[in-house]
C-alpha cells in the first residue's frame, strides 16, 4: 500500500503486535530493543503500552536430540481422508523466549519446527531433516519451518531427501526475523 508518497507492508487498521523493550526515551521519541519490520508516523496511530505476559516460559531449549516417525503404514496407502500419522510437528515453539534448537535430527515429520505468535528471542541452529511427510491426500509439500513469532532466526538447517518449502513466515508475524545458511 502507498500513501504519502511512502510503502506501507499493511493498510491501516491492520494490527501487528510487537514485543519490545523501550531502552531509550529522547524528547517525543522512544529507541526499541529491536528494530520494528513496518513503519509507524503519527497518522497510523500507533500505540505502545507496558505488560508482563503471564506464563511464557524462558530459557528452554531442545538439543542434541534425534526423531524419527514411524508410520503403522507406508505413506502410499493412505487414502484421501485417513489419518496421516506423519503430518505431524515435531517442535512448537508458543509463549516461549529465549530458546533455542541445537544439534538435532528429525526423519519423516511433517513440520520440522512451529514459532507461534507468541515465540520470541529463539535460535535454531544445527537441524537435519529428512524425508519430511508430504500430505498423501493432495501432494502438498511438507513446510520444514513456520514462522509466526518475532527474533527468530534459523541458521544451518539442512533439508535432505524429497522435496521442501524450506520456510514460510505468516502474514503478521511481526519479525525481525533471520533465515540464513
Amino acid at each position: 500500500v502507498r500513501s504519502n508518497g511512502r510503502t506501507h507492508q499493511w493498510a491501516p487498521g491492520v494490527s501487528i503486535l510487537s514485543d519490545r523493550t523501550i531502552v531509550g526515551i529522547h524528547g517525543n521519541s522512544i529507541e526499541l530493543d529491536t528494530g520494528l519490520t513496518d513503519a509507524i508516523s503519527s497518522q497510523d496511530d500507533g500505540q505502545v503500552w507496558r505488560y508482563q505476559f503471564e506464563g511464557r516460559i524462558e530459557r528452554v531449549g531442545v538439543e542434541s536430540l534425534s526423531a524419527r516417525v514411524d508410520d503403522k503404514k507406508p505413506r502410499e496407502y493412505v487414502k484421501p481422508g485417513e489419518s496421516e500419522p506423519s503430518r505431524v510437528n515435531f517442535l512448537t515453539f508458543n509463549a516461549a523466549e529465549n530458546g533455542w534448537v541445537r544439534n538435532v535430527s528429525v526423519t519423516r515429520f511433517g513440520t520440522a519446527i512451529t514459532f507461534r505468535s507468541t515465540a520470541s528471542s529463539i535460535t535454531a541452529t544445527d537441524f537435519t531433516v529428512t524425508d519430511a511427510a508430504p500430505f498423501k491426500s493432495h501432494g502438498a509439500l511438507p513446510l520444514v519451518v513456520a514462522i509466526d513469532g518475532q527474533k527468530i532466526l534459523v541458521s544451518n538447517c539442512r533439508l535432505e531427501g524429497g522435496s521442501y518449502i524450506a520456510w514460510a513466515t505468516q502474514s503478521r508475524a511481526p519479525g525481525p526475523n533471520v533465515i540464513r545458511e
